[in-house]
């Protein structure tokens, strides 16, 4: 009898034990372990219409993609964060597109963009407009790359443009990259095409603007976006 009693005080101090394990544990902690236990696929995330791609391209590197591979990122759906979340970026059609990682033969999936929030993809922050204050009431639409910097935020869309293509009398599908910046600051919002548009709103550093595009010619000429994100960098840091 004095066994079973200490047997019963051993198993409920584990359980209490584990309990408080557990409520110590942060919530992203928390959040991948119920994933392991009710099944990735199982998640509520993973709900949406299947995603087929059937355009003929001359190449697996043509595609409507920001990032061609599967990446692990985090995704806010239906006020729920998913972390560590196989994703691409769809910037043809400005949808989000996952599949469980356990799956190998299954159909990624294309989320209802309207549920989603924003997410973070290759080190780099979506938001969805719609749900955004100061790109909703400007009307915006989709999916936008985010920047903070302490004297502005710069808003990036990525779209892939889709054209047809003649190759050896057959027709292919390419893809263009193309890039829109706007730049918010003082309840205002800019898009911001060339070093002009920043002198208009930086006039006392058209001198040190002016500077920067000769010295970096090259530069804007092989990787324009490159250059402008350069060149956003720039003007934060010589703002007084």
């Amino acid at each position: 009898m004095g066994k079973l009693k200490s047997t019963l005080y051993l198993s409920i101090f584990l359980i209490i034990n584990q309990i408080n394990s557990f409520s110590q544990t942060n919530e992203k902690n928390l959040g991948i372990w119920y994933d392991n236990i009710v099944g990735e696929e199982n998640l509520n995330i993973f709900n949406g219409s299947y995603n087929y791609i059937r355009e003929r391209t001359i190449s697996d590197t043509i595609n409507p993609y920001f990032s061609k591979d599967f990446i692990e990122g985090t995704v806010n759906y239906s006020e729920q964060l998913y972390d560590s979340v196989l994703m691409k970026y769809n910037s043809n059609t400005d949808n989000l597109v996952i599949k469980p990682k356990k799956l190998d033969n299954f159909y990624s999936l294309i989320l209802n963009s309207e549920k989603v929030k924003g997410f973070i993809l290759d080190n780099k922050h979506f938001i969805n407009a719609s749900k955004n204050e100061v790109l909703s009431k400007n009307n915006f639409k989709g999916f936008f790359e985010e920047i903070k910097d302490k004297n502005f935020t710069i808003y990036i869309k990525h779209y892939k443009s889709k054209s047809d293509k003649i190759y050896d009398k057959r027709v292919f599908v390419t893809f263009q990259k193309n890039e829109t910046y706007y730049l918010y600051l003082e309840d205002k919002i800019n898009e911001i095409k060339s070093e002009k548009d920043l002198i208009e709103i930086f006039p006392n550093l058209k001198k040190e603007i002016n500077n920067f595009k000769n010295d970096n010619k090259i530069a804007k000429k092989y990787n324009f976006h490159a250059y402008m994100l350069k060149l956003f960098s720039f003007v934060n840091d010589t703002i007084n």
